[in-house]
């Protein structure tokens, strides 16, 4: 595929491993360097098809396959994605911003009562975002940026709970970007052990709690000026970008919308709200796949909207996917 791209034959795995053992650096050259008629979302999906290491390459041909279609469909929305700005202003954050030594920065989310999915007349609303419903969610804490590589790479050097780590995922490279190409389980790897170390209970946010946060009182499709608030395809040049580096949302939580797609704690299922309980639900009891939110730096506009909702299987890695932490109230 790289060959029918590029028009040029990549470096066989011999003489990458050889120039890597030299110099540190991969002699792969990404296929839109090559090549400027290969969009950089695409070049991304070959890129990590032909990882050196298996365990970074997709996990199936079906996996590729979807990474391909997704980079399709977003590449055909950024061609006319819109700057979106809701009608009220998202209010500066008042919230208490709770600091510790070890663990990430903290923000109080109040309990309260939203409306979580999409209306029947939001634009470019999917099926599985209804019917929307109320929902009663207790106070918690969460992050106040998605998890970073620095963050990481911390807890993954810590003796392991179930599961060992690898402490340098990532296919972007900064101690300040969000982790990335990590699983559901090892996400969950992480919780526990930043746990156990702290003597806190940190997991993973339910679908519930995320929306709840991501909003912050708003009811639009954004909890504010996208463009302001968001890595996204329209903006990102087509990598991952710092944390905390655009606007806040109301409660003072940093990149709920783009730069990274994040892993919440449920199972997923495409008619869950029909049957939701309306105060602190979990998500279904049993699945296949696990939810993702907020969407990332190659995603649309539209999949970056408040109610929408992705799943993956808990142990797929990508480029566009990591996590961020939830602290219950003690």
């Amino acid at each position: 595929m790289y060959h029918l791209m590029t028009g040029e034959a990549q470096a066989d795995a011999l003489t990458r491993v050889i120039e890597m053992a030299d110099s540190n650096s991969d002699p792969l050259k990404a296929a839109n360097e090559v090549s400027s008629q290969v969009a950089p979302a695409i070049a991304m999906v070959l890129v990590q098809a032909m990882m050196l290491n298996r365990e970074r390459r997709f996990s199936s041909a079906t996996a590729m396959r979807k990474a391909l279609r997704e980079a399709r469909s977003y590449l055909e929305a950024a061609n006319d994605a819109p700057t979106i700005v809701v009608s009220q202003p998202v209010a500066e954050p008042s919230l208490p911003v709770q600091s510790f030594e070890f663990e990430p920065a903290m923000v109080e989310i109040p309990g309260g009562a939203f409306l979580m999915g999409s209306p029947d007349n939001e634009a470019d609303r999917r099926g599985n975002e209804g019917p929307q419903h109320q929902v009663t969610i207790s106070s918690f804490y969460m992050g106040k940026y998605e998890v970073t590589q620095a963050q990481w790479r911390a807890i993954a050097l810590l003796p392991k709970v179930k599961i060992a780590l690898n402490s340098d995922p990532s296919r972007f490279e900064g101690d300040d970007l969000p982790v990335e190409q990590v699983s559901w389980e090892e996400a969950v790897e992480f919780c526990e052990r930043l746990s156990r170390e702290t003597g806190k209970t940190y997991r993973l946010p339910t679908e519930a709690e995320w929306e709840y946060a991501c909003r912050a009182g708003t009811t639009g499709p954004y909890a504010g000026n996208l463009d302001s608030m968001a890595w996204y395809v329209g903006n990102s040049g087509s990598k991952t970008r710092a944390v905390g580096t655009k606007q806040a949302n109301g409660f003072g939580l940093y990149d709920m919308q783009g730069n990274v797609w994040e892993w919440c704690m449920d199972w997923y299922s495409d008619n869950y709200y029909n049957r939701s309980p309306s105060t602190d639900p979990v998500g279904p009891s049993t699945g296949s796949v696990r939810v993702n939110r907020g969407g990332g730096w190659y995603s649309s506009a539209q999949s970056c909207r408040s109610a929408f909702r992705s799943e993956n299987a808990p142990d797929a890695r990508y480029i566009n996917l990591g996590f961020r932490l939830v602290r219950t109230l003690s």
